[in-house]
């Protein structure tokens, strides 16, 4: 099995990368009326406004491909591989995500909401103005992505982190923040319960911004 680490100062976490097969079926088209889809890899194409419920989906790369206008709900996604997809107007809830990486991607009007994600990563994705609400997430790695006027309110969350992003303006409303490192990102103008800020971990000039916004006068 791979391991993907991160290491910080007081915390380190191992996430299990998407397990693929050697080899992979390669398929020209995504058949939306199957309930479950494995060992295939689909590149360079566009999937177009598609409506999913209930199927699973295993062992698969998306590489290169457009999602367009798509709503996959109560679906299961084991072992995912999503390389510089583009995922626009397109939602995703309700859903289980076990062992999945998004490489390089980007959201516009994207969601991935009320669903459950394990062993996650995102890294260097483009992702502003995405709802990643009411999220159930344990092991979850964003390293070096935008995301910025995104919204994370209502996480529940175990070993989470956020690694070398930009968050500027993003909304983290009653989600608690205990533990969660900042201090590698630009979280600038972000959103937050203060109730909720206790324990947060974030640089000298992050909380002299956070004390800004909460009204204490510095002088």
């Amino acid at each position: 099995m791979v391991y993907y680490s991160i290491q910080k100062v007081g915390v380190f976490m191992d996430i299990q990368e998407p397990n693929l097969p050697f080899s992979l079926t390669d398929s020209i088209h995504f058949k939306a009326n199957e309930d479950f889809i494995e060992n295939q890899q689909f590149k360079d194409m566009t999937i177009e406004h598609q409506r999913l419920e209930g199927s699973e989906f295993s062992a698969l790369l998306f590489d290169h491909v457009t999602f367009i206008d798509c709503i996959f709900a109560a679906c299961t996604y084991d072992d995912i591989r999503f390389k510089n997809c583009q995922f626009i107007d397109t939602s995703i809830y309700d859903s289980h995500f076990e062992r999945a990486s998004f490489h390089s991607c980007k959201g516009s009007n994207f969601q991935l909401y009320k669903s459950i994600l394990h062993d996650v990563i995102f890294h260097e994705c483009h992702m502003e103005f995405v709802n990643f609400q009411e999220n159930y997430l344990q092991h979850v790695l964003y390293r070096s992505c935008l995301l910025n006027h995104s919204y994370f309110h209502r996480l529940h969350w175990k070993e989470l982190e956020f690694d070398h992003c930009q968050l500027r303006q993003s909304e983290f409303y009653h989600t608690p923040l205990k533990d969660l490192d900042f201090s590698t990102s630009d979280i600038k103008d972000f959103q937050f319960s203060p109730e909720l800020l206790k324990g947060i971990n974030i640089s000298f000039e992050q909380a002299f911004d956070i004390m800004l916004s909460l009204g204490v006068h510095i002088k």
